[in-house]
């Protein structure tokens, strides 16, 4: 426990600190504590500058999903090489959230396995970390097309 407050008092992750309930801090981990969290926070302690999360925002509630956004965003603007790679099913939060969207699905070279079908770039587009407005909706249907054919 002693090492994870050192860790969360380390400037560069003070912005994490939010996804830590208080309570945890001050005890032993509860098992309670939800996977998506606990995934976050050891990728951040472990990492250096690479976290891969698998649905990072599977199960958590709007105030949390707020959290780890601004989160993913403090961490991705404290160092040039920080990089974040997530699967999601969530396409408004990963337009919202992204430099680069793969769409990985079947086409018709690749009908026996997955493959990247598509790859958008957000930054190109000028939709990367802006608010999220009518460009943004207008790239939402094009990607929703995209999956569903994919």
């Amino acid at each position: 426990m002693k090492m994870v407050k050192s860790q969360l008092q380390n400037e560069q992750l003070l912005p994490f600190r939010r996804l830590v309930p208080a309570q945890t801090l001050n005890f032993q981990m509860q098992l309670s504590l939800k996977r998506q969290r606990t995934a976050i926070i050891e990728q951040m302690l472990c990492s250096g500058h690479f976290m891969l999360l698998d649905k990072p925002f599977s199960g958590l509630d709007v105030g949390n999903i707020a959290n780890c956004k601004e989160t993913f965003r403090l961490y991705y603007e404290a160092h040039e090489m920080n990089t974040i790679i997530y699967s999601t099913h969530e396409m408004k939060l990963a337009i919202d959230m992204a430099d680069s969207i793969y769409v990985i699905g079947h086409n018709e070279e690749h009908q026996d396995h997955s493959t990247i079908v598509k790859h958008y770039d957000l930054k190109a587009m000028g939709l990367a970390w802006r608010e999220f407005g009518s460009e943004h909706l207008d790239f939402l249907n094009e990607l929703t097309n995209t999956v569903k054919t994919s």
